[in-house]
């Protein structure tokens, strides 16, 4: 219903910005015009806003953040089996509303959540149908979704032609294939061909902007991944992960295409409600769950029996967990599909043989006892084995009573959680024709759990993504509530906010835990991006990386049900357990006080009255946290809790603190971290409990400093730092004093330039071999390494500067364009250099070298065999020397093992040197096709071939098949640091494996030349510019053939840089008049002289004196000495004259 204030809103917030027409005018005029644009901002006046127009009949998209581009226009559109609304698109009259209204949260991370919001509908016409698409924009982002005509069709998986294409100089986050992997860290110009991007994806800006792009409101729709967009660069779009078919009007509209926004990496956690308000409200007349919906922490219990179970609970107690989760096996194996959760011996149908079987194990409802019957814990309970399951046997001796357990835990206070396999939700049974036996719906099974006493359940295994699993697990949910149970779902199925809609769905797994292998980096990058879009069930372990950083993340993760020591090993570790007694998995107030992705995040949370910060970190960081939050005029009891370095498990330190204090905590190790739990007096009880002041603070940051590598940053950056620490050492006043030296090195370590990106993709191209290449392509790349180095020259470089000459190289690198020469190929299988050095396996199931005989891949669909190779189960390291072979690229194919079929989970590397050369996509499992990788290597000495976990799944077996090392003919000219007044010599040899009688070829230097000097054995000949080198005796030429010399002179001089010495083969003989083809290796000089251009009178500082000086020397008033006459050609010139005078009298007075 339109109203006034509806009708000012318009006004406030639909803002034509190409001409004045009305949409409905434009629309008659046709898809030609460009349309007017429909911008929609966020109420507050500074937020997001985004803008849609049409143009040539294609609808089009931006999002904008305080000026600043987010997502570059981008195509709108999807085609139906209905309608076509991507192309002839005109636009229909727009309606515009406003909302904004709070909300109480059941359980989450705030009391309360604001949902406020601009929005407009936009009609989009195609083929005489309308879709419209609806658009809002909140504070903390943007959103858009297609509403659907009725009537019935089908949307096929690339049916939504919606863009998302993002600026230069971002990087991103990226799931790949799924959520369950570490994410990859990778600049948006190198999207993979072939990826499925999974939903949530962060986009970090040069400027420190961010985005994570996000799906809300998965309503019987299919979900969907993100894959690059061949028609442009940095760009994705979308991919349903099945046909969705439209009936009876539902769906009724797309997911939500969802935009959580931030001018800093922090706003994004504070943001993500955005995803929780696309989503509906819960109905609380119907489930009421304010009455009954809690969160808590978990302990999983061993099963085994009912008296196990029962001191879990006990545990449960002594720990303060709300839950006890009885994990796989309480009724029976979980891969068979012919058990029953019911555990209802009336229920089973004696005629059925499975049944029968089953009838010896369950005595009477809620009970399981197999009474010796031995089967495989992930295999048949007829003893059978499931392939590529372990093959651990239970001895048949489970003994367990449901409701008896679930009477002892609830006079506890503590709820049960009764897992069930998705074989089960829904039941998967078949009878002996293999027909579905249907033998109870969801809400039929969860009415046994309610009867026996059950607190929730955990759906283990289940079906995602598609259309039919995401509305079956939206039934699940709906019956949970019906019979009072909260649930965690385990594996892909991924948060998109349903949890608003169903608050007694706690949490969700889709994530990489503590179950599977991740990266310190990748655990970070988590947090800031899977984490975004909701919550995620972690699997804490504390066995399997630091007691602190597992400690700290159950704080700074945030899940409404936390399982904490997935294992199910008796509790162990004092100061965990402290740190985590009657820890709170829902919260009143949430900060997010430090973060940077790849690197460190540091939360704080509140819980009545209590406040806990827990940090974690990928590399060394110093954490320092304000408690400006804290009460004022407040006394609070601080208990810190760090990693017990060098020895294992936490230690704890105790403080008194207020609103006025500053903590700091030198996480010295990677995968570190530390918690904080603050606690309100009355007043200071112990003496021997000592104020946190400006002291500790000082000590504990000048320590940090004192141990931080300057190897990642700028030099100069770095110099302003250990500037800064000088100071700080100079101050052993007072208080004060030193208060005033943190914020100086507190600003110092703001101000580091962190070069690694650039750095690494630096290291990457010296592995490439530039005659493989076309010319243009080559010098493309050559070109982008120059002006990288001339920016890590730089003093004031700034970290867009450095964003930009990264792109600007891997822009390069993908562009290089393979030479039609065809040059001769040398191989050596890798397994003829024999055993790998090493092979450093970092899993627990992990058996390191295998034979390599019969190893088995799909390749293009074909069960394929090979004879050499080297496979390892899960995760392995081979090491290989390779240093002064000359090979330049190994290729090979990279896979599971073929016989595992659906199941397992590994992703491969390439390691040269400890820089990443190769990854490949995650989570490959044996039914998948083994990817063939061609991977440069020029240079590389240490060769490492790297597989890991990249999932929870059981059973791997990675194989590396056919490995070959590669290398190409080629004549490599040397690259030398030289200085002015000394002589330089550079060699030139062939390191080619096949034979060679003679080359010609030319030297283009960009220094003059010396002599040219034949090596020992070989004759020269230098003929109209073509150098000619051969054996003296007429043998095969091979190693060293020539040396350049240079008479690197004072006067002229020459300045710092890099001066390139090009060769270009001509022809080569192999002595039978056959011409081979030869390529060749550039060299170069760089010229690294010790004096800095201006300092004429070498007193180490560029003043008046120096102009004074050269002044005087023009006018042959004083000599120079060498150094000197170095200093005075100020423009590298060769020359000294008025115009160095003029230039050196100009940089003072910028000075």
């Amino acid at each position: 219903m339109k109203k006034t204030q509806k009708f000012l809103a318009f006004l406030l917030v639909l803002v034509m910005a190409v001409g004045m027409l009305p949409a409905s005018a434009l629309a008659a005029e046709g898809a030609e015009a460009k349309s007017s644009t429909v911008t929609v901002a966020s109420p507050d006046g500074s937020g997001p806003s985004i803008s849609v127009w049409i143009e040539d009949g294609v609808p089009f998209y931006s999002i904008e953040n305080s000026g600043v581009t987010m997502i570059e226009p981008s195509r709108l559109g999807i085609e139906t089996s209905l309608c076509s609304v991507t192309d002839g698109v005109t636009m229909g009259e727009v309606t515009t509303d406003t909302h904004d209204e709070t909300w109480d949260t059941v359980v989450g991370e705030k009391t309360q959540v604001r949902d406020w919001y601009n929005s407009a509908e936009i009609p989009l016409i195609g083929d005489g149908i309308t879709v419209t698409l609806e658009v809002r924009a909140y504070p903390e982002g943007v959103a858009f979704r297609y509403l659907l005509p009725t009537g019935e069709y089908t949307i096929a998986e690339d049916g939504e032609q919606t863009e998302f294409t993002f600026p230069s100089l971002t990087y991103a986050s990226l799931y790949i294939q799924n959520n369950q992997v570490d994410p990859i860290w990778r600049s948006t110009e190198a999207f993979a061909d072939g990826a499925n991007y999974r939903f949530p994806s962060t986009v970090e800006y040069a400027d420190g902007k961010v985005l994570t792009l996000c799906e809300a409101d998965v309503d019987n729709y299919s979900t969907a991944a993100l894959v690059k967009n061949t028609d442009k660069s940095r760009s994705l779009t979308i991919k349903n992960s099945s046909v969705v078919n439209v009936s009876e009007g539902s769906p009724d509209a797309t997911p939500w295409r969802a935009f959580v926004i931030g001018d800093e990496l922090l706003d994004l956690p504070e943001n993500s409600d955005l995803i929780l308000n696309l989503n509906d409200a819960p109905d609380e007349e119907i489930y009421n769950f304010d009455e009954w919906v809690e969160a808590g922490t978990c302990l999983r219990a061993n099963v085994a029996s009912t008296e196990t179970v029962k001191a879990r609970i006990d545990e449960c107690v002594t720990i303060g967990a709300s839950y006890c989760l009885m994990d796989t096996g309480w009724y029976g194996p979980e891969m068979d599909k012919n058990m029953d959760p019911r555990l209802d011996p009336t229920k089973l149908d004696s005629d059925n043989a499975y049944d029968a079987i089953l009838a010896t194990a369950i005595p009477e409802e809620g009970v399981f006892r197999p009474n010796g019957r031995e089967y495989p814990t992930y295999g048949l309970f007829d003893g059978s084995f499931v392939e590529g399951w372990p093959k651990w046997m239970n001895a048949g001796t489970t003994d367990l009573n449901i409701p008896e357990i679930c009477e002892y835990a609830n006079s506890k206070g503590v709820g049960i959680i009764l897992y069930v396999n998705g074989r089960h939700l829904p039941d998967q049974a078949t009878d002996e024709n293999g027909e579905a036996r249907n033998r109870y719906t969801v809400d039929e099974l969860f009415e046994y759990f309610e009867r026996w006493g059950v607190a929730g359940v955990k759906p283990g295994f289940v079906a995602s993504r598609t259309q039919e699993a995401e509305a079956y697990m939206q039934e699940v949910c709906e019956a949970a509530a019906a019979h009072g149970l909260v649930m965690t779902v385990h594996d892909e199925w991924l948060s998109c906010g349903l949890e608003r809609t169903y608050p007694n769905l706690l949490n969700y797994e889709a994530i990489l835990g503590d179950e599977g292998a991740y990266s310190a980096e990748g655990n970070i990058n988590t947090l800031f991006t899977r984490m975004i879009q909701g919550v995620a069930d972690h699997t804490y372990n504390t066995s399997k990386f630091t007691k602190a950083f597992t400690g700290a993340s159950a704080v700074v993760f945030r899940g409404n049900l936390q399982c904490l020591f997935w294992a199910t090993a008796a509790v162990s570790g004092k100061q965990v357990i402290d740190a985590w007694e009657d820890l709170p998995a829902t919260w009143d107030e949430s900060l997010y006080l430090e973060g940077k992705m790849n690197s460190h995040a540091t939360y704080a949370r509140r819980s009545g009255d209590r406040w806990y910060i827990a940090g974690i970190n990928a590399e060394p960081h110093f954490s320092s946290v304000s408690l400006d939050f804290l009460e004022s005029g407040e006394t609070y009891l601080a208990e810190i809790f760090n990693e017990n370095y060098p020895k294992t498990g936490m230690v704890k330190t105790t403080y008194y603190v207020n609103s006025e204090t500053v903590l700091g905590t030198y996480l010295k190790n990677p995968m570190n971290g530390y918690i904080v739990r603050l606690t309100k007096l009355e007043s200071k009880k112990d003496a021997k409990i000592a104020d946190y002041d400006a002291n500790v603070y000082f000590d504990k940051l000048l320590e940090g400093v004192n141990a931080m590598n300057g190897e990642p940053y700028t030099a100069y950056s770095w110099a302003q730092l250990q500037s800064a620490v000088a100071n700080a050492l100079a101050q052993n006043g007072s208080a004060a004093q030193k208060e005033a030296a943190a914020l100086e090195l507190d600003a110092a370590i703001d101000a580091l330039v962190d070069v690694t990106l650039l750095k690494d993709e630096l290291a990457k191209t010296t592995t490439f071999t530039g005659f493989l290449y076309t010319d243009e392509s080559w010098d493309a790349v050559e070109a982008a390494v120059k002006q990288a180095n001339a920016a890590l020259a730089k003093e004031d470089l700034t970290y867009e500067e450095m964003l930009k000459a990264t792109e600007d190289i891997i822009v390069a690198v993908n562009g290089l364009e393979k030479s039609e020469a065809e040059y001769a190929v040398n191989e050596k299988l890798l397994t003829d250099l024999g055993r790998p050095e090493s092979l450093d396996g970092d899993y627990a199931f992990n058996e390191g070298y295998e034979d390599s005989e019969n190893l088995e891949l799909f390749v293009d669909g074909v069960q394929t065999v090979f004879t050499n190779g080297l496979a390892a189960r899960d995760a392995n390291t081979y090491t290989y020397d390779i240093s002064g072979l000359g090979y330049d690229t190994i290729e090979c194919y990279v896979g599971n093992d073929a016989n595992l079929k659906s199941v397992g989970g590994l992703v491969f590397y390439v390691y040269g040197d400890g820089a990443l050369l190769y990854s490949s996509l995650p989570n490959l499992k044996g039914s998948d096709d083994a990817q063939f990788i061609s991977v440069p290597i020029k240079g590389v000495k240490k060769l490492e071939l790297v597989q890991k976990i990249a999932s929870p799944d059981w059973d791997n077996r990675g194989v590396w098949a056919d490995i070959k090392l590669i290398s190409h003919n080629a004549i490599e000219c040397e690259t030398i640091t030289a200085t002015c007044g000394e002589a330089a010599e550079v060699s030139v040899s062939y390191n080619g494996k096949q034979e060679i009688s003679s080359v010609r070829f030319t030297i283009d230097s960009a220094l003059p030349i010396g002599d040219i000097t034949a090596a020992d054995g070989y004759e020269l000949e230098n003929n109209n510019g073509y150098v000619i080198v051969y054996a003296a005796d007429g043998s095969s030429i091979s190693g060293k053939l020539l040396t350049i010399e240079y008479d690197l002179d004072v006067n002229p001089w020459y300045a710092n840089g890099e001066y390139p010495i090009d060769l270009t083969v001509v022809d080569a003989s192999d002595g039978d008049a056959e011409d081979i083809l030869v390529g060749a290796e550039d060299g170069m000089i760089v010229l690294d002289n010790d004096y800095a251009a201006g300092d004429t009178n070498l007193d180490g500082s560029i003043t008046n004196a120096d102009v004074i000086a050269l002044a005087r020397y023009l006018v042959d008033l004083v000599e120079f000495d060498e150094e000197q006459l170095i200093t005075a050609d100020i423009d590298g010139s060769g020359e000294i004259n008025n115009g160095d005078l003029i230039k050196l009298a100009r940089k003072i007075v910028k000075a």
